[in-house]
């Protein structure tokens, strides 16, 4: 595991964490769990590369030549699908000042939310660009978790930086606690950075959360598993899609051979374009038809994926013609352990963005800046349920209308979020004026309708 464990003997400073980290096989982590979230991560983008090498282990090296590589990207279709509570943008209510300061947030949430999903564990630095005003977040995909001995939670975090040469030699990693903030050479060197020489933490809290998928495996255990499940299942479709390609070629069609004539001195080849010579007495001429199964090859593959998927609360929908559209409320049902799984989601984002607010709270304070009281920032997300038809939306909201619970504004809000009330209630008016035009303007043109005084 990635977690270093610094002895109460040495005591919780740079110095322990660096002679610590230099000897990371007795401080009890390696860098394997590296390596592995690497592989997760090529898995879930689809990293082309990555997934034809995957494929092609499984195959002979005359296969590769013969038929490509099968490199379909099911990891990440099925991840996007599944967790999706920042899929439309959070509602967030605080200081005006603070929310000004968000405005790439919403993508960085759906992207963290995402890798959580993939990774089990992911931390989310954050970080103030003084030049643009804005706060910004960074997924920290690897990472190792600093120990103190006997102390339950991380007391830091080492994460490493963009390594330009690619030599592990030349790796620099970044180290945070509650009071200091430094560099460490792969050796284990110490450096600072150089804006800050006295390698102080200036915001007095580590600037990086942990988003987690669940509860822990392990009792006590910080990091969740990652979904090695869908990487596997990714894998074994790709196989399967590539073996179906290999029984297209070779039995797609009739195999023609010749018995009882010697061989010619030429490499030998099968397919459908190639004679098969089969020396043997009381030589021939025929065509053997194919007798592979590929049918049974394609519910395979489809067993693969709807296994994953259901693992994940989804269920797919391949191409072929369905039994009739349904309604948003029937889907619903259909998909209710979906809309309970985000549901649990949301709960725990709540929670992250109060943390990650207080984070904000002292990296704004660090450069003189308020962000007001957390007791006062709120987010709510949009329903989890699936989208109700249009005619189902319409009732809606007209049931609203009859209750006074809603207006026009509020639906024309409701349609386009980017719309402030002044601004939807304005829409309206333009469009009463072109749509119903009243006794006194209906012989008017458009434009002196628009000019006319409201009645």
């Amino acid at each position: 595991m990635d977690k270093l464990i610094v002895p109460a003997s040495k005591g919780f400073s740079k110095e322990a964490i660096a002679v610590m980290f230099a000897n990371h096989s007795s401080a009890g982590f390696s860098f394997q769990r590296q390596e592995a979230v690497v592989a997760i991560m090529q898995a879930y983008v689809g990293q082309y590369d990555y997934l034809i090498r995957e494929t092609a282990k499984h195959f002979s090296k005359f296969i590769q030549t013969q038929v490509p590589m099968t490199a379909q990207k099911i990891f990440r279709k099925i991840i996007d699908s599944r967790y999706k509570s920042y899929s439309t943008p959070a509602t967030r209510t605080g200081e005006e000042s603070y929310l000004e300061r968000l405005l790439t947030l919403d993508s960085e949430m759906l992207n963290l939310d995402h890798l959580r999903g993939a990774l089990g564990t992911v931390g989310f630095l954050r970080d103030y660009n003084e030049q643009t005003g804005q706060l910004t977040g960074y997924p920290v995909v690897w990472f190792i978790d600093v120990y103190f001995e006997g102390d339950p939670d991380p007391r830091g975090v080492i994460y490493p930086m963009a390594n330009v040469s690619g030599k592990k030699a030349d790796q620099i990693y970044v180290v945070w606690t509650d009071t200091e903030h430094f560099m460490l050479t792969a050796s284990g060197n110490i450096v600072a950075l150089h804006d800050n020489p006295d390698m102080v933490n200036p915001y007095g809290v580590i600037p990086v959360l942990f988003a987690h998928n669940g509860p822990p495996s392990i009792v006590g255990e910080f990091r969740r598993e990652p979904a090695a499940d869908l990487a596997n299942a990714q894998m074994m479709y790709n196989v399967y899609n590539t073996q179906l390609s290999v029984i297209d070629m070779y039995q797609s069609g009739s195999q023609m051979y010749m018995t009882g004539t010697d061989p010619p001195s030429k490499e030998m080849f099968t397919g459908p374009d190639e004679i098969l010579y089969l020396p043997e007495p009381g030589g021939k001429v025929g065509f053997a038809t194919p007798g592979g199964k590929p049918e049974a090859l394609i519910d395979s593959m489809r067993w693969v994926v709807e296994t994953a998927a259901q693992n994940y609360n989804l269920k797919i929908k391949w191409g072929e013609a369905s039994s009739g559209a349904t309604s948003g409320e029937h889907q619903r049902i259909l998909e209710v352990e979906l809309t309970s799984a985000i549901e649990g989601d949301q709960n725990a984002w709540r929670q992250f963005e109060s943390e990650r607010f207080e984070v904000d709270s002292a990296i704004l304070a660090a450069h003189g800046i308020q962000a007001g009281n957390v007791e006062d920032y709120a987010v709510d997300f949009a329903s989890a349920h699936i989208p109700l038809s249009w005619p189902e939306q319409q009732a809606q909201y007209d049931y609203k209308k009859s209750i006074n619970l809603y207006t026009d504004v509020d639906i024309a809000m409701d349609l386009n979020p980017d719309l402030t009330r002044e601004q939807a209630k304005e829409l309206i008016e333009i469009n009463k004026a072109i749509n119903q035009p009243t006794a006194a303007t209906a012989g008017l043109s458009l434009a002196e309708r628009l000019a006319a005084p409201a009645s």
